[in-house]
C-alpha cells in the first residue's frame, strides 16, 4: 500500500500479488474529517494500481485501507501524516528607534508560523559591505555597538519544525548621525 504525496493532493496506490485480484474490492480513505468507501477493479498481475486521489490542504494524518475481501488476509489499514507545513514568512518590523548615538531599539511582529509553532525569533542586521548578525528576540530586542555616521540594515526571520524562514530587509535605512530621517521600504 502506498500514499503518495504531490504537495497539494494525495494518491492511493496497492500493490497486488501474482495471484491478487478482485472485481469488487472495496476500499476506503479518511482525510479532511470525511470518509469515502467505494469499491474498484482490482487486476492481478504483480502491478501497481492506483486507487484514487483527494486534496489535502492542511496537516493531517491520512488513512488508507482494503478490506478483507476475499483476498486471504484481513482488512488491513494504512496510516501517512501529511505535512503542509513550511518555513515561517518573514516578520515585518514595525520599529527602529535611536535610543543612544550607538544603538537602536527594533521591534517586530510575525506573519504566522507557517503551519508549525515558531520556536526562535532573530534579528539580523548588519552595515554595508559587513557580516550579518543575528540576536535572538521575541520581537524587541536593543542592538548596539554602531559607530555615528554608519548605514545599518535590519531584517527579521523565525524558525519551526522546517527550517528558517528567509530574512527580508524591511527597514532600508537608518543612520545613527541623522536618525530622524530613517527611510522605510
Amino acid at each position: 500500500m502506498m500514499i503518495r504525496d504531490l504537495g497539494y493532493s494525495v494518491e492511493f496506490w496497492f500493490q497486488t500479488g501474482p495471484d491478487t485480484w478482485n472485481n469488487d474490492q472495496w476500499w476506503s480513505y479518511n482525510a479532511n474529517g470525511g470518509y469515502v468507501r467505494q469499491k474498484f477493479r482490482l487486476l492481478r498481475g504483480g502491478s501497481w494500481q492506483y486507487f484514487g486521489q483527494v486534496n489535502v490542504g492542511s496537516s493531517q494524518s491520512v488513512r488508507f485501507t482494503i478490506e478483507a475481501s476475499g483476498l486471504g488476509w484481513g482488512t488491513t489499514n494504512f496510516d501517512q501524516f501529511i505535512s503542509r507545513s513550511t518555513v515561517p514568512p518573514p516578520p515585518t518590523i514595525t520599529q527602529v528607534t535611536p535610543t543612544s548615538t550607538s544603538a537602536f531599539h527594533v521591534v517586530f511582529v510575525g506573519n504566522g508560523d507557517g503551519g508549525s509553532t515558531v520556536d526562535t525569533w532573530q534579528i539580523a542586521y548588519s552595515v554595508p559591505n559587513g557580516p550579518t548578525s543575528y540576536v535572538y528576540s521575541s520581537g524587541t530586542s536593543d542592538i548596539g555597538g554602531f559607530n555615528s555616521g554608519d548605514l545599518i540594515y535590519f531584517w527579521a526571520r523565525g524558525h519551526n519544525s522546517e527550517g528558517w524562514g528567509g530574512l527580508v530587509r524591511t527597514c532600508s535605512r537608518c543612520h545613527m548621525d541623522r536618525p530622524s530621517s530613517a527611510k522605510w521600504s
